[in-house]
């Protein structure tokens, strides 16, 4: 083997098909295979005050040129939490240093990317790491941001939200849609989870009132429904026309004695000839086309089919987005 390291994880291979190891599994390997640990000079963190220029500098000067993309979205959302005081104190931003005083972020480049684009100083933990070369710093690279995400049941557990609210976690993801005004933002990158969470208790009412109305649908029609940009338009239209909402959309769901020129019915079809919706914004065709059928039977206009492309600008009859206009938080 070239490297400890390569020692170590040929040895836990070899253990893997005899289960979970025990307590004295874990001492014997360690025996047999030891890793040297480095030298703590070679690792020093720092707590510290990142400023705009500081953030810019590093970006330019620190580039790693293996690693991915700057995601823009993920850019403003940090951007936003920042601006709102919301962002955690001490997040750390990782750098590996060549033998020759180069620096490389390895991790950290998105928060970077928000303090300079933000303008705001940000308390941050700076870990300097010296390594051998560039391989060992992308070796470094390849074990971050690898972990599961956490899911939305994981945040509710985390935060003792939501426990009341029917859908809960299908409910978060539609807040999200909403609170982009119905339009396709990539990773709904202006939305943080905490926006989410602390809108989430406004739409309890809506959601039981949504979930009672697909008590017993035909699991087809349910699935559409629980859709984000579905959804999200089906609760603004439970939160503002209760009553006519509750009519709207148990028609839907429940897929019984819709006939030619019923919204619901134009609204069904479409979505099964679009199972598949591609381009760049499919959720935001698909509100559009929630709110084409639910806009006619607001109405009481016929309709044989829904075009959402067609669709100007959003707009949702009986809610504060009658006008296209954006509804209030």
């Amino acid at each position: 083997m070239d490297t400890d390291m390569e020692m170590m994880e040929a040895a836990v291979e070899s253990t893997a098909a005899m289960g979970p190891p025990t307590l004295e599994d874990a001492q014997q390997l360690a025996e047999e295979n030891p890793v040297a640990i480095d030298d703590l000079s070679a690792v020093e963190s720092t707590v510290q005050v990142v400023t705009p220029e500081v953030a810019r500098h590093l970006r330019e000067t620190a580039h790693f040129e293996r690693q991915r993309k700057i995601s823009e979205g993920n850019v403003k959302r940090l951007a936003a939490e920042m601006q709102v005081g919301r962002f955690i104190p001490g997040t750390q931003v990782y750098i590996c240093v060549l033998p020759d005083g180069k620096e490389l972020v390895i991790n950290g480049n998105h928060t970077l990317e928000a303090v300079a684009a933000c303008g705001i100083p940000q308390v941050l933990t700076v870990t300097r790491k010296q390594v051998a070369d560039i391989d060992d710093a992308g070796r470094i690279y390849a074990v971050f941001d690898i972990h599961k995400a956490r899911s939305w049941i994981d945040s509710l557990r985390a935060t003792g939200q939501g426990e009341d609210v029917a859908m809960a976690p299908k409910v978060l993801s539609a807040i999200g849609v909403i609170r982009n005004r119905f339009e396709q933002i990539k990773g709904e990158a202006f939305v943080s989870r905490l926006d989410r969470l602390n809108s989430l208790k406004k739409y309890k009412e809506p959601a039981e009132l949504l979930s009672a109305v697909l008590q017993g649908a035909p699991t087809e029609t349910a699935t559409y429904v629980k859709r984000a940009a579905i959804m999200a338009v089906a609760l603004e239209t439970f939160r503002y026309q209760a009553s006519q909402a509750a009519e709207f959309w148990r028609r839907f769901a429940q897929d019984e004695g819709l006939v030619a020129g019923m919204p619901e019915r134009a609204f069904l079809i479409w979505l099964r000839n679009n199972r598949n919706t591609s381009g760049a914004s499919p959720r935001r065709v698909q509100a559009r086309a929630a709110a084409l059928a639910w806009n006619a039977a607001f109405r009481g206009d016929e309709i044989k089919m829904v075009k959402p492309n067609g669709m100007a600008a959003f707009y949702l009859l009986g809610t504060p987005w009658a006008k296209g206009l954006r509804a209030s938080k």
